[in-house]
């Protein structure tokens, strides 16, 4: 019971996350995820805050049985019916399929060890009831003085003071035990955001093989503005803007057409930064400007302008282990002053060119070329100022960490 309320307070901790999973799952309708999420928050805090206090201690512990129970054989539902792979067969989602099946073994596994102490507890319980409550021997009479009977311990609740102890213990263990949720939740984000990236940067990978060593280029280097499309949906952009679009480009071929799947942003981006019922467009895993401008583009002492703008081949990248190829521009950016370099993130999550991902301190990232694209009205085109991991001093040649 402690381990279910914990879970309970874990998920209150964060109810959009937890509502945002099940948003995910084939059965549940978007519109009922919150409600759901917020039924089974309340009910693994009712069922074990109950049996903590003493209240019908063994309904509770069926109650809480029946709920894990429950939860286990949806998500184990969920789990097969989205466990074979896509019709379409493209390479991030069966990266996707993969961890999937990795993550629903644990948690069917972790339940299942809940389950079995859930059921221990109802058996010990039941057990000592029969041996503190035993059946009125033979030849006793049911009325009248019953002098000759054992007695019954009567049922104990806990008394007003002992009632108003135990809600301020609760209390104080959940106001010292909140910050680390959030630590861990923090850190938990962090590697999820990782492992995303990482798919991503194997799907590019993908798209080399697929087209003769060039990484994606996705919008037109003469052109004044760019038409991306996915089935119905579009936008248009610039040449620089395909480092936040490239997901609406490459969905068709690599994602099953899903150009708003919440891989493309950090865990929890879409609850914190979109209005309610809004769905991302973009990607906050930025695409760095390296990859679709020559090196000499990068040197001040050799750039000429868009003439240079191009794919660059994965042959060309000096340092893979070294060279950013996806930025995760989100919440860092809101929390940074880029132009006066004021209250500068902790740390940035990072993907490379060589498949690996890590979440690197501000300060140890080198040098970058401050003026980015430059402005080329022309082409649409007004952007004077760089990023790190963004505008690498000369391009795929050159690196973002030491």
């Amino acid at each position: 019971m402690a381990v279910l309320l914990a879970a309970g307070l874990a998920k209150a901790s964060d109810p959009g996350a937890f509502a945002h999973g099940l948003a995910g799952w084939v059965y549940v309708p978007r519109s009922w995820a919150l409600s759901l999420a917020l039924l089974v928050i309340n009910l693994e805090i009712l069922i074990a805050g109950c049996w903590f206090l003493g209240l019908a201690r063994g309904q509770m512990l069926v109650s809480g049985i029946a709920l894990v129970a429950l939860f286990s054989a949806a998500y184990g539902a969920h789990w097969i019916v989205l466990g074979s792979p896509p019709e379409c067969r493209c390479f991030g989602r069966l990266l996707a399929i993969d961890r999937m099946r990795g993550e629903a073994a644990i948690v069917l596994g972790r339940n299942a060890s809940l389950l079995a102490l859930l059921g221990s507890g109802f058996a010990l319980s039941r057990r000592r009831c029969s041996l503190q409550c035993p059946a009125p021997r033979a030849g006793v009479q049911r009325t009248g003085a019953r002098v000759d009977e054992e007695p019954l311990e009567s049922a104990r609740g806990f008394t007003l003071l002992e009632l108003v102890i135990s809600v301020a213990v609760i209390g104080i263990l959940i106001a010292t035990m909140l910050p680390a949720l959030g630590h861990a939740r923090d850190r938990a984000d962090q590697v999820v955001s990782l492992n995303q990236m990482r798919q991503h940067t194997a799907v590019f990978t993908a798209y080399t093989a697929d087209y003769q060593g060039l990484y994606p280029c996705v919008t037109h280097p003469r052109a004044s503005y760019s038409i991306l499309r996915n089935g119905s949906f579009w936008v248009r952009t610039t040449y620089p803007g395909a480092y936040t679009y490239w997901n609406i480009a490459l969905a068709p071929g690599y994602f099953c057409g899903r150009h708003s799947d919440a891989s493309f942003n950090p865990p929890r981006y879409r609850e914190k930064a979109l209005p309610p019922g809004l769905e991302p467009t973009l990607s906050t895993y930025w695409y760095s400007a390296s990859f679709i401008a020559d090196p000499l583009f990068w040197q001040r002492e050799t750039r000429t302008g868009p003439d240079q703008w191009r794919a660059v081949g994965a042959h060309e990248v000096s340092s893979p282990s070294k060279k950013v190829i996806f930025f995760a521009s989100w919440p860092w950016l809101g929390a940074y002053d880029w132009l006066n370099r004021r209250n500068p993130a902790p740390e940035i999550d990072l993907a490379f060119a060589d498949g690996s991902a890590r979440a690197v301190p501000y300060g140890d990232m080198l040098p970058y070329y401050h003026q980015a694209w430059g402005s080329w009205p022309q082409f649409g085109v007004h952007d004077f100022h760089g990023f790190p991991g963004m505008h690498t001093l000369r391009g795929v040649r050159g690196r973002d960490v030491p």
